[in-house]
This record gives C-alpha cells, sequence and structure tokens, in this order.
C-alpha cells in the first residue's frame, strides 16, 4: 500500500503527488493489481466521499492502479492524522500539510517512508523490493 495524505481542492502538489503514484503502480504491469494506493484527505469538511470520487477517478486507470480515497469525521481525521505523525495546518485560503508517502508491507508493516520529491523510478523500485 501507497499510503499518503491531501485534500482535492489542492492546486498542485496533491494532484501530481496522485498521478506519480498512479504511474509508479501502473509501472508495475502484472504485479499492479498487487499494490493499492490509499489517499486520506486532511480536509474531511469539504471532501466529501463524492467530492473524493470525483478526485480520485481523475487518476485511476482499471486494470492499471487501484486507488482508494478516503474521508471521514474531522475528528477521524484528526485521529489517522497523529496515528502517522501526519501535520497539517488549516489557513483561511489554503492547507498545509506533510507531503509524505508510507510505504506499507502486506501485513501493515511500514516500510519505508518517502516524500513528494521521490522520482516514480524510486518509488517504484522500493515497492518492487517489498513485493518481493
Amino acid at each position: 500500500m501507497l499510503l499518503t495524505f491531501g485534500f482535492t481542492h489542492c492546486a498542485d502538489t496533491c494532484p501530481a503527488m496522485l498521478a506519480k503514484l498512479a504511474r509508479c503502480t501502473a509501472s508495475l504491469h502484472a504485479r499492479a493489481s498487487e499494490v493499492e494506493v490509499v489517499f486520506v484527505t486532511i480536509d474531511p469538511r469539504r471532501d466529501t466521499t463524492t467530492v473524493m470520487h470525483r478526485f480520485i477517478s481523475r487518476f485511476a486507470h482499471p486494470g492499471e492502479s487501484r486507488l482508494v480515497g478516503l474521508t471521514g469525521t474531522p475528528r477521524e481525521i484528526e485521529a489517522v492524522e497523529r496515528a502517522y505523525h501526519v501535520w497539517s495546518q488549516h489557513s483561511s485560503s489554503d492547507i498545509a500539510h506533510t507531503a509524505v508517502i508510507f510505504l506499507i508491507d502486506p501485513l501493515g508493516r511500514i516500510r519505508d517512508v518517502r516524500d513528494d520529491e521521490d522520482s516514480q523510478k524510486s518509488l517504484a523500485g522500493e515497492v518492487e523490493k517489498i513485493l518481493g
């Protein structure tokens, strides 16, 4: 699993990261279906299930990548942020947040932590190592 956090109204970083993760999994070809990209909102008030579905659909390519968008109540999202030590700060015009990618193995263990600066190629290499 590639787990990341963001919000659907982000103008640049979040869509770019989600596109990179979708391309990363697609580059695994036959093994692509073994990897799931999970995008957790940090803006649950605006990111309803409908909004998340529309956003995720922009990046999902059936048969190439499995993308899941998760939302919840503000309290639920805060609990997930705390559990993964993800930082976010809401202002009147934007949301600043950690641009981190957790690489989680099939047993649920965090095997690596990357960020939005990592290349698609390096991420794919790490995923292949985890898949074995």
